[in-house]
């Protein structure tokens, strides 16, 4: 069900200031934001961790869009 956010999350320009106005680990946020599944401010999946057919776009996957780029940074930074 979160598939279709999750998509667009990928091309959204914004991605990275999304989870900052957000703020999903202190406001227990529930949904997607940022490219990612959140369950009481806990990343559940996003679109690295996401398996299945319910999580893939038509046509491929999710890999590649914005909300990847910024993936890049975090990991890079850390």
């Amino acid at each position: 069900m979160a598939a279709p956010a999750l998509r667009a999350c990928n091309q959204c320009p914004i991605v990275a200031e999304c989870e900052t106005v957000v703020d999903p680990v202190r406001s227990w946020f529930d949904g997607v934001c940022a490219g990612r599944l959140w369950r009481n401010g806990r990343v559940v999946a996003d679109c690295h961790t996401a398996a299945g057919d319910d999580f893939a776009p038509e046509g491929g996957d999710l890999h590649g869009g914005r909300a990847d780029r910024v993936y890049a940074r975090e990991a890079k930074a850390a």
